[in-house]
């Protein structure tokens, strides 16, 4: 009888497959981030919150992970406050649990942020377009206000045909004296 043998090897082979996948999906280089030590702390806090809230209101993993649409598994990683979770899966359980609203204020106040903008729309000073014999043209510089016009009071907006004759650094100057 003969035996061919690389039959027996791809009869093996297809049987390893699924084993041979599994290792290799298992093996596969997975992103690693690395998290501040104290947003760790806080989000191991965030959820014993959500493990202590649940608790309160006398529900099982199992009824809170259905309410959230998640795997108790799940779950059990949010409330152990692991990072890999999603953000969403902690947005569900919030959501389960009656405590939505307090992500409304989830960087709401962000006053280095405000500090930022304002530092990055300030005006800045323009520097001159070339010299006197590069060719370039300056910019006009608008004179400054007339001292007449600018300690005297602004024209009424009733008035049609007062505001045509106002500048509108006339008016700046005379509103910045007026906050004064």
């Amino acid at each position: 009888m003969v035996v061919n043998h690389s039959l027996i090897y791809n009869v093996k082979i297809i049987a390893l497959l699924p084993i041979l996948e599994l290792v290799y999906l298992l093996s596969m280089a997975r992103p690693v981030f690395h998290l501040h030590p104290k947003a760790r702390r806080e989000l191991s806090d965030l959820g014993m919150r959500i493990c202590y809230a649940r608790k309160r209101r006398s529900l099982t993993r199992k009824a809170l992970a259905g309410r959230a649409g998640i795997s108790e598994y799940t779950l059990r990683r949010v409330e152990s406050g692991e990072i890999g979770v999603t953000i969403g899966a902690y947005v569900a359980v919030l959501y389960a649990l009656g405590l939505a609203g307090d992500l409304a204020a989830v960087a709401e106040a962000d006053p280095l942020g405000r500090d930022l903008q304002d530092a990055a729309l300030a005006p800045r000073p323009r520097r001159s377009v070339g010299g006197e014999g590069s060719g370039k043209a300056k910019t006009p510089q608008t004179p400054p206000p007339s001292q007449d016009t600018a300690t005297s009071e602004p024209p009424r907006p009733e008035d049609d045909d007062a505001l045509p004759g106002i500048s509108s650094t006339q008016m700046l100057a005379y509103l910045c004296r007026q906050k004064k």
